[in-house]
């Protein structure tokens, strides 16, 4: 889906009894990454379940590109750029 559509798709959420969801920011999102890790690039013992190494949205835009915003790829954790109108990703910062 577009970030757009991510965006709407959370207030839409009703799980576990709430109805408040929203996308992490690009630093909520990268705090949960594990380097040692991969795919997905998460902590052993985690709580999320059914986490794809697939590039997950933040809530963050990137206001240098129309339409792009921030995102984590969960295979080895790299933060990035994604564009929706020119489809491409870009490396936005490195490991820390």
């Amino acid at each position: 889906m577009t970030w757009y559509q991510a965006l709407d798709y959370v207030k839409t959420l009703n799980i576990g009894g709430y109805t408040d969801w929203r996308l992490s920011d690009a630093l909520e999102l990268q705090s949960l990454v594990d380097y040692s890790q991969a795919n997905p690039a998460l902590p052993p013992g985690n709580p999320f379940t059914n986490v794809q190494s697939y590039y997950y949205w933040s809530s963050t835009p990137y206001p240098v590109y129309t339409g792009g915003a921030w995102v984590v790829g969960m295979s080895i954790g790299g933060v990035y750029v994604y564009d929706e109108v020119l489809r491409l990703l870009r490396v936005a910062s490195a490991r820390r």
